[in-house]
């Protein structure tokens, strides 16, 4: 019941950390790159939050500078485009990558960001939440596409502040469990695998750490409202269906599992039980079922009418 739970609550966390990383590009690109460090710079570069850079190459004997326009092309991508020189040569346009917030990649070589003179350094200690790696992100930007994420999928309903403290709460335990590079890794590698976003949340719950994140947030009821979960589209029945399957197969034998399948139609037995489930718990009881007795007898009764209802034959 719990994975469940979470796979409905968890569905709009994806789209808000797939959209962070543009986001956090324009939050972290403005300011000072320097290799192989701003004290010492053999070359630099400087963006400025108006979409322009200028870049200069200090060698001794040899000085070169170059002017242009940069453009945030997704991907954590940026394009390069030149428009003067020192030397009056014309220069290609460039694609140059950000791996994190500290780090700008150009062709072999890294860059790393001059933090005592970058441009976003009058931002507070809370507007950035800092993963295990010490890499960063916007707490603010997160939060926006979180929360924009839950009123598009019409869950605003079950949570305190439309979804915006339990946003935050998963930002910061994410911060606790995770480095930045291991959690979007994990949360691309399971976007890479479907197209289904409910999928791919009980994927990436398939992670134990990922797991536990979502569930410390859960222990907190001033985070919810006491209302009913809703299933929003079809692709989270669909999911919420192999779930409920894959759950009996776990708690049975698999001689017991087959009788069951040949005993009552499954899919529409798992559709009836969870729709029910949902339209008669709210997400508090549903969290606290296991420590509610009569909570659970009442579940009970409804699988058992979902049972009858779907025996095959009838």
């Amino acid at each position: 019941m719990k994975k469940l739970l979470l796979i409905l609550l968890c569905l709009p966390l994806l789209f808000g950390c797939g959209n962070q990383q543009s986001q956090d590009i324009k939050n972290c690109l403005a300011g000072n790159w320097c290799y192989p460090s701003c004290s010492n710079p053999h070359s630099a570069w400087e963006f400025s939050a108006d979409g322009t850079f200028d870049f200069t190459v200090d060698m001794g004997s040899y000085d070169w500078s170059a002017w242009g326009e940069w453009k945030d092309i997704g991907n954590n991508k940026v394009e390069i485009i030149y428009t003067k020189t020192s030397t009056g040569d014309e220069q290609p346009s460039q694609i140059v990558s950000m791996p994190d917030c500290r780090t700008l990649k150009v062709g072999s070589t890294l860059y790393k960001r001059d933090d005592i003179n970058s441009h976003n350094t009058n931002q507070s200690t809370y507007d950035i939440v800092t993963f295990l790696d010490g890499e960063t992100m916007n707490r603010e930007a997160f939060l926006n596409d979180c929360v924009k994420s839950f009123k598009a999928q019409g869950k605003t309903s079950g949570f305190k502040n439309n979804g915006r403290d339990f946003c935050n709460c998963i930002l910061e335990e994410l911060a606790t469990n995770f480095s930045l590079y291991e959690f979007g890794i994990e949360a691309k590698s399971v976007k890479e695998n479907t197209n289904n976003n409910a999928e791919a949340v009980s994927l990436l719950l398939n992670n134990k750490k990922a797991e536990k994140v979502v569930y410390e947030c859960m222990q907190r009821p001033e985070l919810f409202n006491n209302e009913h979960m809703k299933i929003s589209s079809e692709e989270e029945l669909r999911v919420i269906i192999a779930e409920c399957k894959n759950n009996h197969k776990n708690g049975m034998t698999s001689t017991e599992y087959n009788e069951l399948i040949e005993y009552v139609y499954i899919d529409s037995y798992c559709e009836c039980y969870m729709k029910r489930l949902f339209a008669t718990f709210t997400i508090q009881q549903l969290n606290n079922m296991i420590n509610d007795s009569k909570l659970t007898e009442e579940a009970q009764r409804i699988q058992e009418s979902c049972m009858t209802d779907n025996v095959r034959g009838n």
